[in-house]
Order: structure tokens, then sequence, then C-alpha cells
């Protein structure tokens, strides 16, 4: 075999052995980052971050994420550490959710995430002790992985504002391809921590995550709604959560739709419309029955007529009479029931129909920002 066959074959061994795995082989990972920081040596305990990360640690891994749950991270080589090893483990296709409950303060526009043990006594303390958000975003937009979601519930109350920053964190004006970032509340703003076992805005996010069919975008927004309207109850104010978001595709964290699910739901509304036809048709006949007999005893009955053979015509008409009344209430309330299924149906054909434009839409319109430098 002389020299250049070989190099070819050996070329051509060499691309086979590199094409693309199918997707079908390697699906999109789920993984997750979830950081609860609440023993604070220098500003005290905070009563929700380590049961917030543990309830969205579960409710990720029941919609198939495999999350690292990391509680108090000490110091920023830690905390830094475990963003750029969360960073690294994404792949192209793959969804990530980071999420940071507690401390967090912003400076000159920055902001920076709080380990447990800074001290924060000075602004050359600040840059040594904590890490700067961006730090985060860079990771994220290095990975370029699918999706990213960032959700920070750290807009608390800043036992550190009288000597660095101001109350909750700044607006973000940019962020990587592919990120979506969940303020609890708006910028320069700090949030209602809420009396029960989580915050205010994980308690929301908690109870959307394992709804099926419901977009990021729309989770969200119900998520924004559930807080404002118990922050208006408890305190007088909205409490309004901010998202700033680059992402154009679509995901759900419980399943989106498919091309077949709509397929699905229009097979059975049709099924559903075709019965409820019929049972239309069987209403209109039962009445019509009722309207004969019904006539059939009037006529009897005005013959005051005292022969047996006329009393036991007049019992035998009336007890039909009464079997064919109930039998019509029974298609009657059975023709409702077919006809709400059936309004229950449009309305999910219409949510998934709207989600698909508004899909489309986005993909249409969107425009990508490149991330801020270091």
């Amino acid at each position: 075999m002389s020299r250049c066959l070989a190099y070819l074959l050996f070329a051509v061994a060499m691309t086979l052995a590199n094409l693309p795995v199918a997707a079908e082989a390697n699906p999109p990972r789920r993984l997750a980052l979830v950081i609860g920081n609440a023993d604070y040596v220098h500003a005290g305990s905070l009563r929700n971050p380590r049961n917030d990360a543990v309830d969205i640690c579960e409710a990720l891994r029941q919609q198939g994420f495999t999350p690292v749950c990391l509680e108090n991270l000490p110091t920023a080589a830690v905390l830094q550490a475990s963003i750029r090893d969360y960073a690294a483990s994404l792949g192209p296709a793959d969804i990530g959710v980071f999420y940071y409950a507690g401390h967090a303060v912003q400076i000159h526009g920055d902001n920076y995430l709080i380990p447990t043990e800074a001290t924060l006594r000075s602004l050359a303390a600040l840059e040594i002790e904590t890490v700067n958000l961006r730090v985060l975003m860079q990771a994220l937009g290095e990975a370029r992985n699918s999706l990213n979601l960032v959700v920070l519930d750290a807009c608390r109350d800043n036992p550190w504002a009288g000597q660095l920053g101001r109350q909750g964190l700044a607006r973000m004006d940019v962020v990587p391809a592919g990120t979506m970032v969940l303020y609890a509340t708006g910028a320069n703003e700090a949030a209602f921590d809420g009396s029960g076992r989580n915050g205010t805005l994980t308690r929301h996010f908690l109870q959307h995550i394992a709804t099926p069919r419901l977009g990021i975008e729309d989770m969200l927004k119900r998520v924004s709604q559930g807080v404002q309207g118990e922050t208006l109850l408890a305190l007088g104010r909205k409490q309004v959560p901010y998202v700033y978001t680059s992402f154009t595709g679509e995901f759900c964290f419980a399943g989106c739709a498919s091309k077949s699910d709509l397929v699905e739901l229009q097979r059975q509304y049709s099924d559903k419309q075709a019965l409820e036809n019929r049972l239309d048709a069987a209403v209109l006949a039962r009445e019509a029955e009722g309207r004969r007999l019904r006539g059939e005893l009037d006529l009897l009955a005005s013959s005051n007529s005292s022969d047996e053979t006329v009393f036991k015509r007049s019992q035998q008409l009336q007890t039909r009479y009464e079997a064919n009344e109930q039998a019509a209430a029974r298609v009657r309330a059975e023709a409702s029931a077919t006809r709400a299924m059936r309004q229950q149906l449009a309305s999910q054909i219409a949510e998934l129909q709207r989600q698909a434009s508004q899909a489309e839409e986005a993909k249409r319109t969107s425009r990508y920002l490149p991330p801020p430098p270091l």
C-alpha cells in the first residue's frame, strides 16, 4: 500500500471517529450550583438561606437536575472555586442553574457575593474577601452552554451599608448569551424575607417550578406576580422582582409542550366536540319526547274519563314521562361536563399556540450584546 493511500485511509478514519455523536446519544444535561450562605461570622445569621438552598436543591432534583448543594462558603477562594468548577462542567447543550441565597452588596455599580467569614472593614477588604458577580458572568459566558438561569435571592438589608455601597444590588446592563438573571427585587432595593420557611422570592419560585408546559418566561412572570401580591399585603408596597435576559430559546422546568402534544390536544378537542354534538342532539330528542308524552297526558286528563283502560294508560304515560325527564337530566349533565372539558382543552391549545408564537417571535427579534470585560 502506498504512503499516500495509507495516509488517506488514516485521515478518513480520524474524520469518522470525530464526527459528532447523535443528539439522542448525548441528551442535554441539567446541572446546578446552589449556595445558601446563612451563618455570617461578622454580620449575624440569616434565617432563610439554608432552607431556601435545601428546598431548591430538592426541587431541581425532581426536575432532572444534578445539583451541587453548598452551605456557608467561608471565603472568596472557596466561593470562586465553586463557581469555576461549576462553569467548567457545563457542556454546549447543557442547561445550568446558579442559585445564591445570602448577603451581597454593590459598590460603584458592581455586585459582590459575600462569603460567611468576610469582615468587609474597607474597600480593599471588599476586593479580597468577596466575589464580583462579573466573575460568574464571565465564567458562564465562556461556558457557551444553551441556557443559564442565575437566581440571586440576595437583596436583603445590607449590614455594611454604612461603609460599603447601597442597599440591594446594582442593575445589570448586559448578560452573557443565553443567560437569564433573576433579582429578588429591583436594583438598589432591599427584599422582604417573609415569615415562613423560605424567602419570599424562593417560596414563589418553588410554587411554579413543577408546573408542566410552563415556559421559563411565563414562570418568572408568575413568580413576580406572587411576590408583588404577597408584599403588597404584608408591607403595603410591592416588591417587584427583576429579570435581565439575553435568552431567546425555549425552556420549561417540567417539560415544554411538543408538536405531538398539540396534535394530541387537538384530537381530544375534536372528540369532545363530536361527543358534545351527539349529546346536544340527544337532549333535543329527549325534550321532544317529553313534549309528546306531556301532550298525551294532558289530552287524557282533559277527557275526564273514568274508564279503567284510560286510567292505566295515563299511569303508563306518567311513568314513561318521568323516566324520560330523568334521562334528559343525565344527558344534559353529561353534555355540560363535556362542554367544560372541551373549553378547557381549547384554553390549553391556545396557550400552547401562544407559547410557540412567543418563542418564534423571540428568535426573530433577538439581539445579543456580548458581556463587558472584567
